[in-house]
Order: structure tokens, then C-alpha cells, then sequence
């Protein structure tokens, strides 16, 4: 077989949701609020966190029932604590996340806490008593670290609940991916199989999916594996949850006021907790290669990240594998939108993206068995 460039595979959340693991943030809030309630029932009526308060102010008694209670919708959230006469207070940042739930049916935490982050700044710079802003500033980061720290709790849930008991076979459709990355690059009339110098994977989840599937194949001794973000329950590579645009027109502005608050979840801070950043930067200085896209959003939350390893010199292509929503529907055309906003260098752009009919869909991970 002949030797080729080297792959960077970029694993993001897409790549478990497509598993059908209940993931998202969407799924993350669900879990969170109904828990809050829940928490009434055990403290008897009140529950309280850095996030929210709630309070049974007329001692209504509360079913054992609530003790299993699970919120079906984020936006039913008030209209349920209101059927049990229980009074919530939340804090500002996450009555956001609610109100942003209700008006785009999603929410992306990291990029709500920087809208935050951005409104104190212009606070500060616009108030005449700025200083008093601190103080608030300081609440949300820790409310927000508070949901960093119960996002981990989740996950562990999940992983250990569902991701833990997947049993994908050896011999099922997960080798189609595991093929395609580790050796499949058929040339027309071609007999002979290409295979890559080195797979690389860059893992933006918390869990341990691909690295579950990858003890699958043969092939693993030719790949490197590292958790850009941090793993679940890892004092040594922990969970990095944050904001990661420094290009963002406000960042300078924040960071030229000299008050380190304002920098406490910018992801770059964190990458110097472990070497992973520094082993991704190897991978890429050492060698041409080609990127995989497996679920990853490309959104500007990452994109200081993605925009070094996308306008790279030794970057050659960039597959995109998407979800197909039906037959007719896709993400492909949004992805590319994402994608083309980390290139300063749209022609570049264009060269490097593989077009859609040379690309795959994500949609046969159908594989819970």
C-alpha cells in the first residue's frame, strides 16, 4: 500500500448525537432544570445554587411523584413551577438561556456567557460608576462555572449510562467511518489501496465515544488520540468549557481594561493546563494533511482553534461528513458558512473545502444495539 498524507479527524458533539446519546446542551438543560425541581421535593420545598432559587412560599406539600419529575420542554419551565406554586428566582444568566431557548428553540451556553461578558463590558466602559460592575461579573463566572461543573455531572450520567453500555459490533457499520479514515482512499483504476502516514484525532468532546470505537480496529497503533476540551472525571486533562474567539472585534477592548475577571473562561488559559494543545500544533507543523469533519459545529466558539488548523500551509482539504436531516435536506451548505468564517483567505477556502458529491453523510451511525 502507498503512503499519504496524514488525516486530522475533528470529533464534535455531532458525532455522539448521531449515536442517538443524549448530549446536547438542549438535553444538558433539560436535565439541570428538572433536577432543580426535583431538588424541591428532597429539601422539602426549596432548592437553591449559584443559578437559581426556587421557594414553596405557602409549604404546598409536593407529591413523592416530583421526586421522578422530568421536564419535557425548557419553555415549560415557569408554567410548571407555577402549576406547584413554587416561586423560582434565576439569575440573570439563566433566565438568558431560558429566554434564548424560547425564542430559537436551542441554546449554546459558551456563546450566551460571552454575549454576558461582552453586555458588563459595555457597562463599564459606558457607566459612570463602572467599578460596580465587578462584583457582577464575578456572579457570572460563577454561575457559569457552576454549569460547567453540573454539565460534568451530566455527562458522567450519560457516559456511564448509555455510552458505556453501547456495544457496537466488530463487524457493523462503524467500520465504514474507521475504513474510510484509516485506509480508504481508492484511486480510479486503481487496485491498490492508499493509506495515511498518521490519523490524528482531535477530540472536542468530553466523552469517550471514538475512543471506545477505536479500540475496535487493527489500525489504533497508527493513530493518536488527545481530548482538546478536557475529559469527564480527569484531575490531569480537565473539562475546559468557555468562550475561544480572540478575534472577536470586543476581545481586545475586554482584555486592554486590565481586569482578569473578564478572562477567567477564555479557553486559550485554560489549553495551558495540559500539552494537548501543543501536541495538536506538532501534528500540524510536521507534516501536510487532510482534515475530517465528524460532527463538529465550526462554530466561533472554537475559532482561534480551528482557524490555526484550517488556514494552515499543511492543510490540503477539508471533508465535511454531514447530517442529512431527509432525503432532500442537509447541513452541508451551513457547515461551509461556519467553516468559511475562520479563513482570512476565502480563495484558499474554496480550494480546500471537498465538494459535496465527493463527501458523506453522518447518518449511518444508527448503531445502538
Amino acid at each position: 500500500m502507498e503512503e499519504v498524507r496524514s488525516k486530522l479527524v475533528i470529533i464534535g458533539n455531532g458525532f455522539d448525537l448521531a449515536h442517538d446519546f443524549k448530549t446536547s446542551y438542549n438535553d444538558f438543560m433539560l436535565w439541570y432544570l428538572s433536577n432543580c425541581i426535583r431538588g424541591c421535593v428532597k429539601d422539602f420545598g426549596n432548592y437553591e445554587d449559584k443559578l437559581i432559587t426556587i421557594s414553596n412560599p405557602k409549604n404546598i406539600r409536593l407529591s413523592t411523584t416530583d421526586l421522578t419529575y422530568s421536564l419535557l420542554n425548557i419553555q415549560d419551565f415557569n408554567d410548571d413551577l407555577g402549576s406547584r406554586l413554587l416561586v423560582p428566582k434565576p439569575s440573570k444568566f439563566l433566565e438568558k438561556l431560558i429566554q434564548t431557548h424560547k425564542k430559537y428553540n436551542w441554546v449554546d451556553i459558551e456563546n450566551a456567557y460571552y454575549e454576558s461578558v461582552v453586555s458588563y463590558y459595555n457597562n463599564i466602559k459606558h457607566n459612570s460608576s463602572s467599578m460596580d460592575w465587578v462584583p457582577e461579573l464575578r456572579k457570572l463566572n460563577e454561575q457559569f462555572e457552576c454549569l460547567r461543573d453540573k454539565l460534568e455531572e451530566y455527562l458522567m450520567e450519560v457516559q456511564e449510562g448509555t455510552i458505556n453500555k453501547f456495544k457496537p459490533s466488530v463487524e457493523g457499520k462503524i467500520n465504514i467511518i474507521l475504513e474510510e479514515i484509516f485506509s480508504k482512499i481508492i484511486q480510479e483504476n486503481s487496485t491498490y489501496k492508499k493509506i495515511p502516514k498518521k490519523v490524528f484525532f482531535l477530540n472536542f468532546n468530553y466523552t469517550d465515544t471514538i475512543e471506545k470505537f477505536l479500540k475496535l480496529t487493527p489500525r489504533r497503533h497508527a493513530s493518536e488520540l488527545i481530548y482538546i476540551h478536557g475529559k469527564l472525571s480527569n484531575e490531569e486533562n480537565p473539562v475546559i468549557f468557555g468562550f475561544g474567539d480572540e478575534t472577536d472585534e470586543y476581545y481586545e477592548k475586554i482584555e486592554n481594561l486590565k481586569i482578569n475577571d473578564f478572562l477567567n473562561n477564555f479557553k486559550s488559559f485554560w489549553y495551558f493546563k495540559t500539552d494537548n494543545y501543543q501536541k495538536l500544533l506538532n501534528f500540524i507543523c510536521e507534516q501536510p494533511y487532510d482534515i475530517e469533519i465528524l460532527g463538529h459545529s465550526c462554530g466561533l466558539s472554537d475559532r482561534v482553534l480551528l482557524s490555526t488548523i484550517f488556514q494552515h500551509d499543511n492543510c490540503e482539504s477539508i471533508k465535511i461528513h454531514y447530517h442529512a436531516k431527509s432525503e432532500t435536506k442537509n447541513d452541508f451548505f451551513s457547515k461551509t458558512q461556519e467553516i468559511s468564517r475562520h479563513f482570512r483567505d476565502k480563495a484558499k477556502m474554496r480550494r480546500l473545502i471537498v465538494n459535496f458529491r465527493n463527501c458523506d453523510s453522518m447518518n449511518y451511525f444508527s448503531l445502538i444495539s
